[in-house]
């Protein structure tokens, strides 16, 4: 059994609630509209000096010869004369019992395509080309013209000369006419339906469509590196909300570009692919995109839309209506098994927004079949589409799927974070365990080097001079003095070892100072005059303790060389810096010796002295990365040890030497 936490339940009850208070808020909606009169001119005001004109003369111009007819507005020019362009006069004469000492209003729903009002033989307004058909389009929004007191008498007449393009709703509705005061309330509210209410359904559906084709341009990829697999549904809904803008901007624009027929087929595909984009984010939200409906449906949908720009050719280049009309039915087919199969499955899934969309589908519908029976049945020539507004729910519902769908992503990008910093944490705890190993392994390894070290110097140098006084002893042929000497060597060999515990690295001065130290007794019992001129110097960095202990070692074995072998009365021990390098130089005043070639495939010269001790300088100045000089003569032997610098300490030199430089 699955537990969920109380803030996840909570947040799902919450969305619940505000998906169902949505319903609500569109259900009463809807229901407002319908019941709203937003159709004109009915709801005009009860005055006896307002006026409803419904009664024409009809002259067509295309006729030869011309007739003359009486016909009831609204006058539908594709209802009467299909697939047809022409021209057209309406006259409409009207009595006013007692003339106006006011203005009256001229109150015109809808006339088109291109249109000239006169009044009472005066031109009042002029819309357009009226001899040209196929242009600019002025029957769209509705039309409010002042009449004067001194334009206006008992008997008046009102003449339209109309010209009207075949398939672009060209006709006349019923005109009101009365005071200003009274008829422009009707002329601004049908504004606000028609021009302001398609603004802000644009507006909305821009902003909706920008939405979610931010999200989808910002959304990871899912499959693979191409653009188009990114989350198809914020693709599906921001095609859809492009398409309606386009569809929708055809009740604002007079002068569209490109010219006609060209703006009717993009307006009527768009409108088309507006509901395929619809159905495909249907699809995408109930996560059927890999079924074979969904490949159906595209297939569908890509010849429903070539058969829509056939058909809408057809009609609007040729004047073939039946074409267009039959494309209508099947269209309209296919949307309502679409919409059935929708509804069949959301009525089982227990996804809210599945049920929510199914709602708005069917308000859609209904506001559709509302607008079909009021354009092609009924006599509402200049009524405002209900479906223009109820499609605002689909925007809506896309907004309201797309915010929850970001925070679902939100969320599991937090999931995921926070998997990911429990992981990082539980493998910094390894790593803190095994960099504790390893520190552990590593001071075992220092302690175990330590001691293997102590061992080799006590083997090679305690160790061997105790071995050669044994030998001494047992030979018997050696002096006492000279054993004496063996073992004073093994215990120096043995302060030196136990020193090299605690030297500093690098620090050669103190090094020198130690040495100093322990070999005081040598120097008083050699009388061997020592000259100490070992300047204090910083510590060497390159020189670790390993290094720092062959120094020592190989600074013993050169004073030890001297000690055993000189036979010299005074000694030279020099420390100071030159230039890049610091100079350690012992000379002594001894007999000298012959320098052996101390490098490593030479052989060793015989009889000379002190050859295997100078190879062991020689060796261990190599390991340290220092350079050895030995020149010895008689009355004068000099070693010297040199060793780098580093450049900070350089630089530091520098400054001291030249204060004023910066």
């Amino acid at each position: 059994m699955k537990v969920q936490a109380p803030e996840q339940v909570g947040a799902r009850a919450g969305w619940r609630s505000g998906l169902q208070g949505l319903g609500v808020l569109l259900l009463v909606l809807v229901a407002w509209l319908f019941m709203a009169d937003v159709r004109s001119p009915s709801g005009t005001p009860e005055n006896a000096q307002v006026q409803v004109l419904t009664q024409a003369h009809l002259t067509l111009l295309a006729d030869a010869p011309q007739t003359r007819t009486s016909v009831s507005l609204p006058y539908v020019w594709d209802r009467e004369h299909p697939g047809e362009s022409g021209w057209a006069v309406f006259q409409i004469p009207f009595r006013i019992e007692e003339v106006p000492y006011g203005t009256y209003g001229l109150y015109i729903p809808r006339v088109g395509n291109a249109y000239q009002v006169v009044f009472n033989n005066k031109l009042l307004v002029s819309k357009g080309n009226v001899h040209n058909p196929g242009n600019e389009d002025f029957g769209k929004l509705p039309q409010y013209i002042l009449l004067t007191p001194d334009a206006i008498a008992q008997d008046n007449l009102l003449t339209f000369k109309v010209r009207a393009d075949a398939s672009r709703q060209a006709g006349l509705s019923s005109l009101v006419v009365g005071p200003d005061v009274l008829v422009a309330g009707l002329y601004e509210r049908d504004m606000l339906w028609r021009q302001t209410g398609t603004l802000v359904v644009i507006t909305f559906s821009l902003f909706v469509g920008a939405l979610a084709a931010a999200l989808w341009w910002t959304s990871p990829v899912q499959t693979g590196p191409f653009w188009w697999e990114r989350r198809s549904l914020y693709l599906y809904a921001a095609l859809a909300q492009l398409c309606w803008v386009i569809g929708q901007s055809d009740y604002l624009v007079e002068h569209p570009w490109p010219s006609w027929p060209w703006w009717g087929l993009i307006t009527n595909l768009a409108r088309t692919l507006w509901g395929s984009f619809l159905g495909l984010f249907c699809i995408a939200l109930a996560d059927w995109g890999r079924t074979l409906l969904m490949r159906r449906y595209v297939w569908c949908t890509l010849l429903v839309a070539v058969w829509c720009v056939v058909a809408s050719w057809r009609f609007y280049a040729h004047g073939a209506p039946l074409t267009l009309q039959v494309w209508y039915v099947a269209y309209a087919l296919c949307c309502t098994v679409f919409v059935m199969y929708f509804a069949w499955r959301a009525r089982r899934a227990p996804v809210l927004f599945h049920r929510l969309m199914l709602w708005v589908i069917g308000l859609n519908l209904l506001a559709a079949l509302h607008d079909v029976l009021s354009y092609r049945m009924g006599d509402a020539y200049s009524a405002v589409s209900y479906l223009r507004y109820t499609s605002t729910l689909f925007g809506l519902v896309i907004s309201v799927v797309v915010i929850r769908q970001f925070q679902l992503a939100q969320q599991q990008a937090r999931d995921i974070n926070f998997t990911l910093a429990a992981r990082v944490a539980e493998k910094e705890q390894a790593l803190a365990l095994s960099y504790q190993k390893l520190e552990r392994l590593a001071r075992e390894q220092a302690r175990t080097a330590e001691r293997s070290r102590i061992l080799r110097d006590m083997h090679d140098g305690v160790g061997a001079h105790l071995s050669a006084a044994i030998r001494q002893v047992q030979s018997g042929r050696v002096s006492q003095e000279d054993i004496l000497s063996s073992l004073r060597e093994s215990m120096e060999q043995l302060k030196l070892s136990i020193d090299a515990i605690n030297l500093s690295p690098g620090d050669v001065s103190t090094l020198l100072a130690n040495l100093r130290y322990r070999l005081a007794p040598r120097f008083a019992a050699s009388d061997l005059q020592l000259h100490w001129d070992v300047a204090l110097m910083e510590p060497l960095p390159y020189l670790d303790s390993a290094a720092t202990r062959h120094l020592q070692f190989m600074v013993y074995e050169a004073l030890s060389n001297v000690f055993q072998h000189a036979r010299a009365s005074s000694l030279h021990i020099t420390l100071r810096a030159e230039g890049e390098e610091v100079l350690l130089r012992m000379e002594d005043n001894g007999v000298g010796f012959v320098v052996p070639d101390l490098s490593a495939s030479a052989p060793p010269l015989p009889g000379a002295r002190a050859g295997k001790g100078l190879r062991s300088l020689a060796m261990r100045a190599g390991m340290i990365g220092a350079t050895l000089n030995i020149h010895s003569q008689a009355g004068c032997t000099r070693q010297e040890i040199r060793l780098r610098r580093p450049a900070t300490e350089r630089r530091h030199k520098a400054r001291e030497a030249s204060p004023m430089q910066p």
